[in-house]
């Protein structure tokens, strides 16, 4: 148990982010020894808040390396098969869904996509295309889902098409807060020795176990309802909050197998002592999303007769690459618009939903640095069209409709004034 003062105004020198590579090298060396029992294939750091886990991720971004995968776990803008990775060979099967799968051991020999083999062939190109720009970690995830299909219907005689494993995947990976997809991950990925580490929420982990794990204190005020004043004596509606916080700190110290590394804040020590706590006021202002979500962005933008960028564009771009935000006006309009490092505009923060945008009015900031790309997600036509109360698919171009969907960059990151 580690005991810190450390505020999120010095996020990035955090005392637990350096314990976070020190298990991580640790991790590797343990599997170095090829000691089965000693294996540590899973090193979860969890966190209270979505903020908290997207401001740790940018500064651990960098972790990556020979033998060592990092990932967010149940915490995401959009369902898992939007993202860029997964929804291009979930919308190919999906086109061809009255097609038959063949689960023959070879591939097709007129170069068609017809089998089992074929498909995963398929992802294997992928991966070979856009490894140096997309997520591979979610190409092996597909590959994990599909297999698991394959096993789940080995034994029946009926036929299978593509289309209904368009739709396994889709419903596999639609909402996954219990962490079933990583299970089978997991399971088809068991003599893998690189060491996987998983970022989430305290609220994300019942039932589910990692070899070593790692909490991060907290600045989020107690009690969590605070329409209260500050001077008011703690109520039973608090004292019960209270005890909840203090069952969930209990289950994440149960979800590690090998080791258990605790750090602690004001607020851990408030918990525990039955006392109040309250976020300082007046801290300088962090430019960053508080919540991971679509309704940051302007979301028919890509679409429309105004887009930068080209779908091939941003099929391409590279995940983690670096990012800005300028305010610009024209024709008496202002926006607050997303640039990638070769100056094209990728997308435009919402007017509504952007706590970034909000910052960036409120203190006259033109343009913010330090945010990167942590996502690419596809955006159907029919999505805009399904719940159209703003006419947002009208702005679609015959183009992009025709197309059928396009793609939204999602950042992260802590922005920096220029």
């Amino acid at each position: 148990v580690f005991e810190t003062e450390t505020t999120e105004d010095d996020f990035a020198h955090q005392p637990w982010l350096e314990k976070i590579r020190e298990t991580v090298a640790w991790a590797r060396d343990e599997n170095a020894t090829g000691d089965e029992a000693r294996r540590v294939r899973t090193v979860a750091v969890f966190f209270h808040t979505n903020a908290e886990l997207f401001l740790a991720y940018s500064q651990l971004r960098d972790l990556p390396g020979d033998g060592v995968r990092l990932r967010i776990q149940g915490q995401s803008v959009c369902e898992l098969w939007r993202k860029r990775e997964i929804f291009e060979v979930v919308n190919y099967l999906a086109k061809h869904k009255d097609r038959i799968i063949d689960f023959g051991d070879m591939l097709s020999t007129d170069g068609g996509i017809k089998t089992f083999r074929d498909i995963m062939a398929l992802i294997g190109r992928g991966i070979n295309a856009y490894k140096d720009n997309w997520d591979v970690y979610y190409m092996d995830v597909l590959k994990a889902l599909i297999r698991h299909y394959v096993d789940s219907i080995s034994t029946d005689d009926k036929a299978h098409t593509f289309g209904e494993l368009a739709e396994y995947l889709r419903e596999m990976a639609d909402k996954d807060d219990g962490g079933q997809i990583y299970k089978i991950y997991d399971h088809y990925h068991k003599d893998d020795k690189t060491v996987s580490v998983v970022l989430t929420t305290m609220h994300k982990v019942k039932g589910l176990e990692f070899d070593a794990v790692i909490t991060v204190p907290s600045g989020a005020s107690l009690p969590l309802n605070l329409d209260h004043a500050q001077d008011l004596d703690i109520n039973d509606a608090d004292h019960a909050d209270m005890e909840e916080e203090k069952r969930l700190m209990y289950v994440a110290c149960t979800r590690a197998k090998k080791q258990l590394i605790v750090f602690t804040g004001p607020r851990e020590k408030a918990l525990m002592e039955g006392r109040l706590y309250y976020t300082v006021e007046g801290r300088k202002e962090n430019f960053y999303e508080k919540e991971p979500r679509l309704g940051n962005y302007v979301l028919y933008y890509n679409a429309s007769q105004y887009a930068k960028a080209t779908w091939k564009d941003l099929l391409e771009i590279k995940a983690n690459s670096p990012v800005s935000i300028k305010k610009v006006m024209r024709s008496g309009w202002i926006f607050y618009e997303i640039y990638s490092n070769n100056g094209i505009c990728i997308g435009q923060l919402s007017m509504d939903g952007s706590d970034i945008r909000k910052s960036m009015e409120k203190n006259g900031i033109s343009v913010l640095t330090g945010f990167f790309i942590s996502d690419v997600i596809a955006w159907r036509f029919e999505d805009s069209d399904k719940d159209d109360s703003k006419d947002y698919s009208n702005k679609w171009t015959d183009v992009n409709k025709k197309n059928t969907y396009i793609y939204i960059p999602i950042i992260s990151g802590m922005g920096k004034p220029v």
